[in-house]
C-alpha cells in the first residue's frame, strides 16, 4: 500500500490523535519551526508547505506571513478537503499533488516547509527523487525547513519515549482497529528513521544541513539552504 493511502482511514481523527500523541505539544513544535524560519527569512514572498495534510502548519504560516503567497500540497485528497474547509484565506491555495512531480516551475519558492511528514518522504521509494524536486522548485538561497519526531539521542530517555509511543499506539489500535496499519507505520517510521542517512542525502542534494533538537529532545528541526543553481 502507498504511504498516502494509509491516511484514508485516519484523516478525520488525524489532528486529535496527533494532539494526544504529542500531549498537545505538536502545535508548539510547529510554532518553533516558524520562528526558525523567520530568523532565516523574515518576509518570504512565496512559501510551499509539502505534505500539508489538514493544513496545521499552514494556519501558523499564514498568521506569521500574511503577505506571503502560500501553497499547500498533499497527495491525499481527503486530508486536503479538511484543510480547504477550515482554512479560507486569499493568500493560501491547496493543491493535490504527488511530491515526485511538484506542479511548479523551477525556482518558484523562497521557502519550502514540512511538518511531521519528513519520515513519509524518507520511507518513500522515491525519497531522493522527492528531495531533488524540492531543490528544483526552490529559488537560489531558498530554505527547506521541517520539523519531525525521531528517536531520542539519549538512550535512557529514548527507552521511555518508545514505551510511551508503543503504549499510546497500542491503545489507539485497540479502540479503532481500522487505524492499525496507519499508526503502526507512523510508529515504526519514528523508531527506524536513520538521521545520519537522511543527512547524507540532504548534503548530497543541498550541500548542507543543520539539525536542531528541541524539547523534549526527540523532536528535530532540519534546515537546508539551496546555495547553488541546478
Amino acid at each position: 500500500m502507498d504511504i498516502t493511502d494509509l491516511y484514508n482511514n485516519i484523516y478525520k481523527k488525524y489532528k486529535l490523535i496527533n494532539s494526544i500523541l504529542s500531549l498537545n505539544l505538536d502545535k508548539w513544535w510547529r510554532k518553533k519551526l516558524v520562528l526558525e524560519l523567520k530568523k532565516l527569512n523574515p518576509s518570504p514572498k512565496t512559501i510551499c508547505d509539502i505534505g500539508t495534510g489538514t493544513g496545521d502548519l499552514i494556519e501558523i504560516l499564514a498568521k506569521n506571513f500574511p503577505n506571503s503567497k502560500i501553497k499547500g500540497i498533499d497527495a491525499n485528497i481527503k486530508m486536503l478537503e479538511i484543510a480547504l474547509e477550515n482554512i479560507k484565506l486569499k493568500n493560501v491555495e491547496f493543491i493535490k499533488s504527488d511530491l515526485t512531480n511538484i506542479p511548479f516551475n523551477d525556482c518558484s519558492f523562497d521557502c519550502i516547509t514540512i511538518s511531521f511528514a519528513t519520515r513519509n518522504v524518507y520511507f518513500s521509494k522515491n525519497f531522493e527523487k522527492i528531495i531533488k524536486e524540492i531543490n528544483r522548485v526552490l529559488k537560489k538561497d531558498g530554505i527547506f525547513i521541517g520539523v519531525e519526531i525521531i528517536n531520542h539521542n539519549n538512550k535512557f530517555l529514548n527507552f521511555f519515549s518508545k514505551l510511551y509511543i508503543n503504549t499510546v499506539i497500542f491503545l489507539i489500535n485497540l479502540i479503532d482497529p481500522s487505524s492499525k496499519l496507519a499508526y503502526n507505520f507512523l510508529k515504526n517510521s519514528i523508531f527506524n528513521f536513520d538521521l545520519e542517512c537522511f543527512k547524507k542525502i540532504m548534503i548530497k542534494n543541498f550541500g548542507n544541513i543543520k539539525i536542531k533538537r528541541i524539547f523534549p529532545g526527540n523532536i528535530i528541526i532540519h534546515i537546508s539552504k539551496k546555495s547553488f543553481d541546478d
